[in-house]
């Protein structure tokens, strides 16, 4: 190589240097990731069968009762959510937190509306208040008259 052209690398990969540095110094981080692992968490215990877990990260009994019946129903999907579940979007009011999470990839539900969770955000772990998704609570199709 010659001089010129390694003061052409040079040059090149100081600017690429400065770009990361500058582009990671702007960066937005997810303020709802934290409760999409709270999430996760919660449903990885439904999936252990660990009742204990999920009545501690409760905040009432809904979440409890909603989560075991999804697991008894649903396993695949609750399990695939315990490890893909992300945050979408969210919401604080108060001491609550209300998110829309989803995942990609769950036979069965879309990724557009996978979880809709409340949370109580008074600790460094939040606790589930209460917790659906339409591709658990579908309600069963009517009876046909004849």
């Amino acid at each position: 190589m010659n001089r010129e052209h390694l003061s052409a690398v040079a040059v090149v990969s100081f600017f690429a240097v400065f770009a990361v540095a500058v582009s990671e110094r702007y960066a937005v981080s997810d303020p709802w990731k934290p409760y999409a692992q709270a999430v996760r968490e919660y449903m990885a215990a439904a999936v252990r069968g660990d009742s204990i877990a999920l009545v501690r990260r409760s905040a009432g009994n809904q979440p409890v009762a909603w989560v075991l019946d999804a697991a008894q129903r649903r396993r695949a999907m609750l399990t695939g959510w315990s490890q893909e579940l992300r945050s979408g979007t969210g919401q604080r009011r108060g001491d609550t937190v209300v998110v829309l999470l989803w995942a990609d990839n769950i036979a069965g539900c879309s990724n557009l509306s996978s979880i809709s969770a409340s949370l109580l955000n008074h600790s460094a772990s939040p606790r589930v208040l209460a917790i659906s998704s339409p591709c658990v609570d579908r309600l069963p199709l009517p009876a046909l008259p004849w």
